[in-house]
C-alpha cells in the first residue's frame, strides 16, 4: 500500500464517521461496552479465585469423639487421623480444655449454689463472676 492510498483510505473513513455520525456513535457505545464488560468478567473471574483459594486454605473440621470410647481408642485415632491425604495437623483436646469463654478463661460450670460455695470455701484464690461479665 502507497503512501497516496493510506491518505484515500483515512479521508474516505473519516467523511464516512462524520457523515454517519448516529452509526459512529452507536459503535463506540456498542465497543466500550464490550470492554467494560469483558474488564468486568476478568476482575469477577479473579475475584472468586481468590476467595475460593482463601476458603481453602481455612478449612477445619471438628470431631467430636463419644463418651465411652476408651484412651487406647483416643490415642489410636490421634495417630491415625494425621495420616489421611487431606489432613495437615490433628490435635486432641478434652471436654475440660474445652470450656473456655472467648476471652480464653477456664469456665467452671456449676449445677447448684451448694457447688458454688463449696469452690469458693476450697480455692480462696478462685475468682467468680457470671459468664460474660468478665
Amino acid at each position: 500500500m502507497n503512501w497516496s492510498s493510506f491518505k484515500y483510505l483515512v479521508k474516505q473513513g473519516w467523511h464516512n464517521m462524520v457523515a454517519n455520525r448516529l452509526m459512529t456513535v452507536a459503535s463506540l457505545g456498542v465497543l466500550t461496552a464490550c470492554l467494560v464488560i469483558t474488564g468486568i468478567a476478568g476482575i469477577l473471574s479473579v475475584s472468586v479465585s481468590n476467595f475460593v483459594q482463601s476458603l481453602g486454605d481455612k478449612d477445619m473440621i471438628e470431631v467430636f469423639i463419644s463418651d465411652e470410647a476408651t484412651d487406647e481408642q483416643i490415642e489410636a485415632w490421634s495417630q491415625q487421623l494425621p495420616q489421611l491425604a487431606n489432613v495437615a495437623s490433628c490435635t486432641f483436646i478434652s471436654k475440660a480444655q474445652a470450656v473456655e469463654d472467648m476471652k480464653g478463661n477456664r469456665l467452671l460450670l456449676f449445677t447448684s449454689d451448694w457447688a458454688v460455695r463449696w469452690a469458693e470455701t476450697h480455692n480462696e484464690t478462685l475468682k467468680l463472676s457470671e459468664f460474660g461479665n468478665i
